[in-house]
């Protein structure tokens, strides 16, 4: 390879490299208790998960705090709440929850032998739905018109 050569390829390496750092700055992985529960096949008891259960209702109870000011058209509030419900919904794939309920076998029970476990985890994902929609809704009122439409 000559200098040229060698020069454009340490040029394009430095560029990727910059734009890939750059890029990751901002997904930064926050260490949980939920971590590692999606990967259990069976038996997480309700000592067990005591400790990402008050996770997921502190994520809970964040979302509520930035849908509340939304529902009142500040619109200052969308940033907060959509990291809100990622961190929800990010922790909700971390216990396997999600992918629970769309197997059709009985891994829900062989995983939550407890049904108050297994019931809590039916809330916590009946509620997501809930706040990713009225989430949803608020953001398509940002572009409706004074008729209701959106144009």
């Amino acid at each position: 390879m000559d200098r040229s050569a060698a020069s454009w390829v340490r040029c394009v390496t430095a560029l990727i490299t910059a734009a890939l750092g750059f890029g990751c700055e901002g997904a930064v992985v926050q260490a949980s208790a939920c971590d590692g529960l999606g990967d259990r096949k069976m038996g997480i008891t309700g000592v067990e998960y005591a400790p990402c259960a008050d996770e997921l209702v502190s994520a809970l109870d964040s979302l509520r705090l930035y849908l509340s000011p939304l529902v009142g058209d500040d619109s200052s509030a969308f940033d907060p709440a959509d990291r809100a419900y990622s961190r929800l919904r990010s922790l909700i794939v971390e216990t396997g929850v999600i992918r629970d309920y769309r197997s059709v076998t009985t891994s829900e029970v062989e995983r939550w032998p407890e049904g108050t476990v297994r019931a809590f985890n039916r809330a916590v994902f009946g509620a997501s739905v809930q706040y990713g929609s009225a989430l949803g809704a608020a953001r398509r009122g940002l572009y409706e018109d004074a008729s209701g439409q959106i144009p």
